[in-house]
C-alpha cells in the first residue's frame, strides 16, 4: 500500500475503475450485494479484472479488517496478481 498503487474501499475502488486507472479489483465475498454487483458490473464494462476472495481474506491480507474492496492500479503487482488469482 505504500507504493501508491492500491486504493482501499469500495467507493475508492469504484472511482479508480471509472477513471480507467484500476488494473485489478479484489472484492470480498462478504460485501453487501449492492456493492458487489455494482463493482462487478462496472469492472466488466471497463474491462477490468475483478476477483472475488473468500470472506474476510482481503481485510486480513492488507491488515484492515472489514475491507470489502481494493483497486490495484496499473503496475507489476496488479499484473502478477491477475496472473496468479483464478
Amino acid at each position: 500500500m505504500r507504493s501508491g498503487k492500491v486504493c482501499v474501499g469500495a467507493s475508492k475502488a469504484l472511482e479508480q475503475v471509472e477513471r480507467q486507472k484500476a488494473a485489478l479489483v479484489l472484492l470480498d465475498e462478504g460485501a453487501a450485494p449492492n456493492t458487489r454487483d455494482k463493482l462487478i458490473h462496472r469492472c466488466q464494462g471497463a474491462q477490468v479484472p475483478c476477483r472475488v476472495l473468500p470472506e474476510g481474506l482481503l481485510g486480513q491480507a492488507i491488515g484492515r479488517p472489514h475491507t470489502v474492496a481494493v483497486a490495484l492500479l496499473h503496475g507489476d503487482i496488479a499484473r502478477k496478481l491477475t496472473q496468479e488469482l483464478p
